[in-house]
């Protein structure tokens, strides 16, 4: 089976609310019965030299690489990666009197989780995969990934389509608790910067949009089959207690949720793992695996 990139999807006016979709060539729309991996790129909530383009090696090695093939072709109806709006950037800074509002980066919470949501909107009603789909997401991509089986709480009367919830959700190298990263780099004052430039002064407010510090993940999400944290033992800028504080705080809620933590398993420098697209295509191939063991057929049979 082979794959072939459906470029240039928009789903807002901003010059950054884009997709980059890629799907088997013999893909029939929403007859297809293989999983969907939605990827949400990192990049601190403001970098613009990360798009949706930055899972393109990723998916070069799974798709090129004799291990991987069978598995993506066996499995997976199709690729999708989102770009958001961004918070501003010092290093990359804009004049709003000259800059179209269409190219300019302000954006504030909400508006990075609603693109998530309007994304997600654009490819079910596009593909009608449902629930049927693995959400990976990268650093601050974590972040959104999570927040979005808690939009009902986050977006209380935003005006929102509705979606469904992934089946899956992974989180590569994230960032779960915004107080503690901040807490625990505070030497380094990028940190606070991104942080303020996303969400704003108010630290209560970091406190509730942190997956880490969410009560409801079971009833947000009944969907769930499976929350696989992964991080790197190279990750020179999101440490472990992130997945510590995540996993903790999953397990003693006793919420039921499957959760598996993949603890510094991959060894790369925190953008070198999407960068190279090797140890984050062995991250999709791991949850291929799940996917088409017994082990998945049999819990969702159990769920049924």
């Amino acid at each position: 089976m082979e794959f072939m990139i459906e470029a240039g999807f928009s789903y807002g006016e901003h010059s950054l609310q884009t997709l980059t979709v890629i799907t088997a060539k013999n893909n029939t729309n929403k007859n297809n019965d293989g999983i969907w991996i939605i990827y949400i790129h990192g990049g601190a909530w403001r970098d613009p030299e990360v798009t949706d383009k930055s899972i393109l090696r990723t998916i070069e090695t799974l798709l090129q690489t004799s291990q991987y093939q069978h598995l993506v072709q066996k499995n997976v109806a199709g690729f999708a990666s989102v770009s958001y709006r961004l918070s501003p950037h010092l290093a990359f800074p804009q004049d709003a009197t000259t800059t179209p509002k269409s190219k300019y980066r302000n954006a504030k919470h909400p508006d990075h989780l609603q693109d998530i949501i309007f994304s997600i909107n654009f490819l079910q009603s596009k593909y009608g995969f449902g629930s049927n789909y693995v959400l990976i997401g990268h650093s601050c991509g974590a972040t959104l990934a999570l927040q979005t089986v808690m939009r009902h709480s986050l977006l209380v009367d935003q005006n929102i389509p509705a979606i469904q919830n992934p089946e899956v959700i992974v989180g590569v190298a994230g960032i779960y608790d915004l107080r503690l990263i901040r807490d625990t780099h505070k030497e380094i004052t990028a940190y606070n910067d991104f942080l303020v430039g996303a969400f704003g002064e108010n630290e209560e407010e970091w406190d509730h949009l942190s997956p880490a510090k969410f009560q409801n993940f079971r009833k947000s999400w009944p969907e769930g089959k499976k929350l696989i944290l992964v991080s790197s033992s190279g990750d020179e800028l999101v440490d472990e207690a992130q997945m510590d504080c995540m996993s903790e705080f999953i397990l003693s809620m006793g919420s039921g949720i499957n959760i598996e933590m993949q603890k510094g398993t991959l060894k790369e420098r925190h953008n070198d793992i999407w960068k190279n697209g090797v140890e984050m295509a062995g991250v999709i191939k791991n949850v291929l695996d799940w996917i088409d063991s017994k082990y998945f057929k049999d819990y969702e049979n159990m769920k049924e």
